[in-house]
């Protein structure tokens, strides 16, 4: 399963809404989901992450992050 999410809880501009997605998806990996978290990348982020279970990736800004999630989605790669 994958989820977009301009944010992720690392992100300096991190609020409640990254908190809440967060328990969530720890939640379906608890359930034995595999979840990826696609987000966009910040100062100091990595590009690929695995927290908790959840895999992250990171790519763009605010604004390019939909459409590199769409690209690497339509190539395979997410």
């Amino acid at each position: 399963m994958a989820v977009f999410s301009w944010r992720d809880t690392d992100n300096p501009e991190a609020g409640g809404a990254e908190h809440y997605l967060h328990q969530i998806t720890a939640g379906l990996v608890g359930a034995g989901a595999r979840v990826t978290v696609f987000t966009a990348t910040y100062p100091g982020a990595r590009a690929r992450e695995e927290r908790d279970g959840i895999r992250y990736v990171r790519r763009g800004g605010k604004l390019s992050i939909y459409l590199w999630g769409v690209l690497l989605l339509a190539l395979g790669r997410l």
